[in-house]
């Protein structure tokens, strides 16, 4: 890791998400980085907070829209934000995870997933 901060010519971005109730902790990411490195002038640390329910249905709706899925229900919108714990990423995996092949397909989820109402496992 220190090789790679040291050596790459172009930025590179490491996500450190092993954080409880957004509560980072400087000796979790110093067992993975030497500190010399970690508070180097090569590293920024940032700590992005989790987004609020309202602002993760519009941008689940955006990015259903851009895959071309008719519609999220207000149910699977609700149960997304509560599983990923307002991290966006979690909740856009989520969102693609039910979605798997049916990408264009205007598949529209109601109570929840369609899916788990048809008893498939994911």
């Amino acid at each position: 890791m220190a090789r790679h901060i040291q050596q790459s010519t172009c930025p590179t971005v490491m996500i450190f998400s092993d954080v409880c109730e957004g509560k980072h902790r400087p000796d979790d990411l110093e067992r993975l980085i030497d500190s010399t490195y970690l508070y180097s002038p090569l590293v920024r640390i940032m700590q992005i907070h989790a987004v609020t329910k309202t602002k993760m249905k519009k941008c689940l709706e955006k990015v259903a829209k851009q895959e071309q899925i008719r519609s999220l229900s207000p149910n699977f919108s609700e149960e997304i934000h509560m599983m990923s714990g307002g991290d966006l990423r979690h909740a856009i995996m989520a969102l693609q995870f039910e979605m798997g092949p049916l990408k264009g397909k205007n598949k529209r989820l109601e109570n929840g997933s369609d899916r788990r109402s048809r008893g498939e496992r994911g």
